[in-house]
């Protein structure tokens, strides 16, 4: 699947990995899971909320994040879902994410995802989760720990996302 050399440099590499265009999403979340520790330690005290300050804390159990840092970070060159959302998940959303072909229901071992259940938060793709909006399902908005990249995404306001926050 991948080449060892390849798996090694990524766990060796102090430096983000940019990682090739033509990757399948079930390797872009291999991917994610071993750039966690290629984060320099200064990077989440950068990214911002969307009311311009520090971001809090999403969820640390389970360990949710494109870097699996418990934060909805996110990066230009390597998260193309735009994982920025931090959210309350319901069961409502679950079926409905299901149902778009995103299942974040089930275990998935193979990258140490736990699948969710109704109550736990989670980093979710700023236009999946606007997609459940439009559809009339609400998972509420952590505004705390939502990266303010999902403004610029979405096109919205911070009044606009507060009629969604807890």
């Amino acid at each position: 699947m991948f080449s060892r050399r390849i798996i090694a440099s990524l766990r060796a590499s102090t430096l983000p990995v940019r990682l090739p265009s033509k990757l399948t999403s079930t390797q872009h979340r291999y991917f994610a899971l071993h750039r966690q520790s290629t984060m320099p330690n200064s990077h989440a005290s950068t990214q911002l909320n969307v009311y311009g300050e520090p971001m809090s804390t999403c969820c640390t159990n389970p360990m949710t994040g494109f870097f699996r840092t418990g934060s909805c970070e996110t990066d230009e060159e390597n998260d193309v879902g735009i994982h920025t959302v931090c959210v309350r998940i319901t069961s409502a959303f679950l079926d409905h994410q299901k149902e778009l072909d995103n299942d974040l229901k089930t275990p998935r071992k193979e990258f140490g995802f736990p699948g969710l259940k109704d109550g736990d938060r989670w980093c979710v793709c700023a236009r999946r989760w606007k997609q459940s909006i439009d559809d009339g399902v609400v998972a509420k908005v952590i505004l705390q720990s939502t990266h303010i990249k999902t403004l610029r995404v979405l096109g919205m306001s911070v009044q606009d996302l507060q009629q969604y926050s807890e």
